[in-house]
C-alpha cells in the first residue's frame, strides 16, 4: 500500500494543481513536499486542509489508499445504507 502522501500526490498532480497551489493556509510547500515524498507526517486537521484544497472528500481518498476497495467499515456502512433505503429491517437484524 502506498503512503498518504504519494497517493495524495497523484490526486494533486492528477488535477494539474502545483504545490504553491495547494499550500496557501495552513501548510507550507516544504512540508507539503515533504509530506508527498513521506518523509514526515501531518496533523489530521491540515490533511483535511489540503484534501478540501483538492476537493477530495475523505471516503474517496480512504477508498484509494485500500486499492480502491472497500474497506470492512465502509462495506459494513453500505449494507446499512442499502437496507435503510429499502426499509429492510430483516437485512438489519440478519446484519
Amino acid at each position: 500500500m502506498k503512503n498518504f502522501g504519494e497517493i495524495f500526490k497523484t490526486f494533486r498532480e492528477s488535477r494539474g494543481l502545483k504545490l504553491k497551489d495547494v499550500a496557501k493556509s495552513g501548510i507550507s510547500t516544504s512540508q507539503l513536499s515533504r509530506f508527498e515524498k513521506g518523509e514526515t507526517d501531518l496533523t489530521i486537521s491540515k490533511f483535511m486542509l489540503i484534501l478540501d484544497r483538492i476537493n477530495m472528500p475523505i471516503d474517496e481518498f480512504m477508498y484509494a489508499v485500500h486499492d480502491f476497495h472497500r474497506d470492512e467499515l465502509n462495506e459494513l456502512l453500505s449494507k446499512v445504507r442499502h437496507f435503510v433505503s429499502n426499509h429492510d429491517v430483516e437485512g438489519m437484524k440478519k446484519l
